[in-house]
């Protein structure tokens, strides 16, 4: 876990993904995101999966520290370790954040 002043970085839980799919399958998200085709609750547990075996992502949860609620998801996509390069990922879905 990684802690700031007002959130927390964590683990994914399984329970998180049906919120993490229909903040991805949202307009405002997915305007921004190279997924064009919405979600399933499938695709999103199949990713899930391949975090633990990847290496090449590496995600959290954004929690809020007062209440634990998640507001979104963030992370190290596409990591090339040899050519030491890679990209960040990340989106708020709880539009109040």
């Amino acid at each position: 876990m990684l802690e700031g002043k007002n959130i927390e970085l964590r683990q994914i839980e399984e329970s998180y993904l049906p919120e993490l799919r229909d903040w991805r399958n949202s307009h405002y998200i997915r305007a921004y995101t190279r997924e064009y085709r919405p979600l399933n609750i499938l695709n999103q547990k199949k990713w899930f999966e391949s975090l633990l075996t990847d290496r090449s992502n590496i995600m959290f949860a954004i929690e809020k520290k007062d209440d634990e609620a998640v507001v979104g998801c963030c992370g190290l996509t596409y990591i090339n370790w040899k050519e030491g390069h890679g990209e960040i990922s990340i989106y708020i879905g709880d539009q109040n954040w």
